[in-house]
């Protein structure tokens, strides 16, 4: 779930993905039913079906503007190396003084798993002026300072698109860091995140949540191929 314009939108889907190198499938399950993904690694487009009107497979920039349409992620972002990098970036920038860390004491379940609840709360949370560089775009600022890109768009109005390249020496407002706060809940088995919520200044602000986890699988490289009997392109 992730909020869009102010609402939250929900999507529902299945997941395949290949870290290194990197490969992913996804089907919708929600809202777009049947809609399928598959990139890999090397491909400057990713294969797209979406299982309704024009009926035809086609492929898209994964970081174009159609592929990041109403979504605050790129599909090289699934997964948990995205956050983890994020999280560890933030202990690195900010002296303890600047953050709260709780571990809160109690346990959830989620998805059938008991999980340790754990919080990261920025103090003092804030946007701060950014000059920009040459030849750099929203997304460029976004994964050098470890924030998000949707929050960038969010604050700075006159600004449509991540990768349009913006101008040298042009100021714009960038969160100080990803969100306000964090909240990350924990398989204490596989030590893996079940479901994380982000709030910002405004509320909450984007969830997600893993159902159905299999780790350390063997997937098929035929899995990542269009031409796979069990797909639709």
């Amino acid at each position: 779930e992730e909020r869009i314009g102010g609402e939250m939108h929900k999507l529902k889907g299945i997941v395949k993905i290949n870290v290194t190198p990197f490969k992913l499938y996804y089907k919708e399950l929600e809202p777009k039913q049947g809609l399928e993904v598959l990139y890999k690694e090397g491909m400057e487009k990713a294969f797209i079906n979406p299982s309704r009107f024009p009926w035809v497979t086609f492929k898209l920039n994964p970081y174009g503007k159609l592929m990041r349409k109403n979504q605050h992620h790129t599909i090289k972002q699934l997964g948990f190396s995205y956050f983890s990098e994020l999280l560890q970036q933030h202990f690195r920038n900010y002296p303890k003084d600047a953050y709260k860390l709780e571990l809160i004491d109690k346990s959830e379940i989620i998805g059938g798993f008991d999980c340790y609840v754990i919080k990261f709360d920025k103090l003092n949370f804030k946007y701060k002026q950014y000059e920009v560089k040459t030849k750099e775009t929203i997304y460029n600022i976004a994964m050098k300072l470890g924030v998000s890109e949707y929050l960038i768009i969010q604050k700075n109005k006159q600004l449509k698109s991540c990768h349009t390249e913006l101008e040298e020496g042009q100021i714009i407002l960038v969160p100080e860091c990803y969100a306000k706060s964090v909240t990350i809940y924990l398989d204490k088995v596989r030590i893996l995140p079940l479901k994380i919520e982000a709030y910002d200044d405004k509320g909450l602000f984007e969830i997600y949540e893993y159902s159905n986890l299999m780790i350390n699988r063997s997937i098929s490289d035929k899995e990542f191929d269009i031409k796979y009997p069990a797909y639709n392109f």
